[in-house]
């Protein structure tokens, strides 16, 4: 399985015709593009203008061909319209001597992930009426200890996050080059059940099994201070995102 995020400055005040267009153009197109499994645009819950845009595929090579046909810059471009303005611009001369302005148009930010964790497409369709909420672990092994850290994933962290209410599946990816920092992905039925895991202390009761196999594990020692510590130390950060429109597509088609 390979994850695919690329990460957008979104307009807060035009994110229902993001929503439209996401639904009708791109998530149509992926639909019937070869090896996608999965097309979701994500909002942040700290950030209202970060987003989102994931998709899963059934391989690299997959994705890689998405781009190399062209029409992932073709998605891009129609999407431009919905997302916020450049903070930066660009002044030139006109041909008839006039000043003219016009925002800066940068790449968004691509990351491209291996899961090895086996990430399950089905887990992200739609729960009823709420929404699903993504919450993005972010993570920075100690050198040497990463099969160590693989393996306390596996056996402890995934079965405990399946006997938390509202956790509908849990998986670990990383990117090629960066073999130490890895990302656990966790999906929920709601951001309340989200946020009720960390309240009831599950979260910090995990997160010991595996602090020892963290950069900066001196941190991790039972204080009054250790939620406090495991959220926001440099070696462990935690990102939350509502998904607002999402797809799960036919492996089989």
């Amino acid at each position: 399985m390979f994850m695919r995020t690329v990460h957008l400055r979104l307009d807060p005040n035009r994110l229902l015709e993001l929503r439209q267009m996401y639904s009708a153009v791109i998530v149509a197109e992926l639909s019937h593009t070869p090896g996608c499994l999965y097309a979701g645009l994500l909002q942040s819950v700290d950030r209202p203008d970060a987003g989102i845009s994931l998709t899963l595929w059934n391989s690299a090579a997959d994705a890689e061909s998405y781009e190399k046909a062209g029409a992932y810059r073709r998605l891009l471009d129609q999407s431009r319209p919905y997302l916020a303005e450049s903070p930066e611009w660009t002044v030139r001369m006109s041909d008839d001597l006039q000043l003219e302005y016009a925002p800066v148009e940068h790449e968004p930010p691509i990351s491209r992930y291996e899961s090895s964790g086996g990430a399950d497409p089905s887990a992200f369709s739609a729960p009823g009426k709420g929404r699903l909420f993504l919450r993005i672990l972010s993570l920075h092994v100690r050198i040497g200890m990463l099969e160590e850290f693989r393996s306390l994933y596996r056996q402890e962290i995934v079965p405990g996050l399946r006997r938390i209410p509202g956790c509908r599946f849990a998986f670990l990816t990383g990117q090629k080059n960066e073999a130490n920092e890895l990302i656990s992905v966790t999906i929920w039925n709601s951001r309340s059940e989200a946020e009720q895991y960390e309240k009831d202390g599950d979260f910090v009761a995990l997160s010991e099994k595996i602090g020892h196999t963290l950069e900066n594990s001196g941190r991790w020692k039972a204080d009054e201070q250790r939620v406090e510590r495991a959220l926001g130390s440099d070696d462990m950060t935690v990102s939350g995102y509502t998904l607002v429109v999402g797809q799960v597509f036919d492996a089989g088609r």
